[in-house]
C-alpha cells in the first residue's frame, strides 16, 4: 500500500509550489519547465517522494533548474541519475539507521579504521 505522499499526483507539485511561494516571485520557467516534465514520469515522482528527505519536491526541483538553467534536458536527466543514484545506494534506507550505524558504513578517507 502507497502512502499519501508516494501518491503524488502531477497537480500535487503545481499547486504546492505556487501555495509555497504565497506572496513570493513566481517560479522560474526553468522551474516550471521542470516540473511539468518530471510531472509526466510517475516514476520520477516517485523517486523524488522517496529520496527528497525533508526537503520539498520543489526545492529539490529548483535545485536543478539552477544549475543546469536554460536547459531543460540537460536538468532532466541531471536529476534523473541523481535520483538512480540514491536507489542504487540505498538512500532511503539510511533513514531508518543511527548516526553510529550510517558512519559505520564507509571505511575514513585516510583509510585508517578510525581507532
Amino acid at each position: 500500500r502507497t502512502s499519501a505522499a508516494e501518491s503524488t499526483s502531477s497537480s500535487h507539485l503545481a499547486e504546492s509550489t505556487s501555495s509555497a511561494q504565497g506572496e513570493a516571485a513566481p517560479p522560474s520557467p526553468d522551474l516550471v519547465a521542470l516540473l511539468a516534465a518530471v510531472n509526466g514520469d510517475e516514476r520520477l515522482v516517485e523517486s523524488i517522494e522517496r529520496h527528497r528527505f525533508g526537503e520539498s519536491a520543489e526545492a529539490l526541483c529548483a535545485r536543478f533548474a539552477r544549475a543546469r538553467a536554460g536547459s531543460l534536458p540537460k536538468a532532466l536527466a541531471m536529476l534523473r541519475r541523481d535520483m538512480e543514484r540514491r536507489e542504487e545506494r540505498g538512500f532511503a534506507d539510511l533513514r531508518a539507521m543511527s548516526a553510529a550505524q550510517v558512519l559505520s558504513l564507509s571505511p575514513s578517507r585516510d583509510g585508517s579504521d578510525g581507532g
